[in-house]
């Protein structure tokens, strides 16, 4: 009954996004990740969106993790960017996320809520705000249910951007991104990812809307431990 519901939730959300979309993407995601002992992780990531005009946006992504605890984690990214501007050009800019994850799990659900911090360099568009590539606050509540006897994993998430600079558009909230997916349970080191995203802008002049199709896959490198010789 609970994934029953959790279903018709998302099949009623997803329903609302497809009826108020302006535009639609695709987002490629591929990584690769890797403990290197038992807090500390490292991933890198190649992303790749592309719109109606081809290649839209590309970056690569590099992360250090650690477990501080066993609810709560702190993790650092680097990001480098390449957009397309209307001319056909691409453009570079720089990246980091300051990001802290809170945990929590009950039976088969499971709670979390990342709280991050953007921080741009080199602004890709000086006259105007983009909360994906400028300054921003970012809270990710998200929900997910493990189905029992299913490789497919559900999942829920809404995020809120908050624009934290003065300006005619700042210190307010200027994005919502509502993201439907499920993980799939694969066997050895391999996991894929589906969701469809909706992003919503507010409090902007002519936003542009976005309801997106993403693939992620990752690939767990497991470290070969030094036997012990005698």
């Amino acid at each position: 009954m609970k994934s029953f519901l959790f279903c018709v939730f998302c099949a009623c959300l997803m329903n609302q996004m497809v009826y108020s979309q302006n535009a639609g993407q695709i987002w490629l995601e591929t990584g690769l990740q890797t403990k290197l002992n038992k807090s500390f992780s490292v991933k890198a990531e190649l992303n790749n969106r592309f719109g109606s005009n081809g290649l839209a946006t590309s970056f690569t992504q590099l992360t250090a993790k650690y477990k501080v605890i066993s609810w709560l984690s702190a993790s650092i990214d680097y990001r480098l960017i390449s957009k397309k501007e209307q001319n056909g050009n691409y453009l570079l800019s720089n990246r980091i996320n300051s990001n802290l994850s809170f945990s929590y799990k009950q039976d088969r659900f499971s709670a979390g809520l990342r709280i991050r911090y953007q921080r741009a360099f080199n602004r890709l568009n000086a006259s105007s705000y983009e909360p994906d590539f400028d300054n921003a606050f970012r809270f990710k509540p998200k929900l997910k249910y493990d189905i029992e006897n299913s490789i497919f994993t559900p999942n829920l998430a809404v995020e809120f951007y908050y624009n934290p600079d003065n300006g005619q558009f700042g210190k307010q909230f200027n994005k919502i991104r509502t993201n439907i997916g499920v993980d799939l349970e694969l066997d050895g080191p391999h996991s894929v990812g589906l969701s469809i995203l909706y992003d919503k802008k507010i409090n902007l002049p002519d936003p542009t809307n976005y309801l997106i199709f993403k693939i992620a896959y990752s690939y767990k490198l497991v470290l070969e431990k030094k036997s012990n010789r005698r």
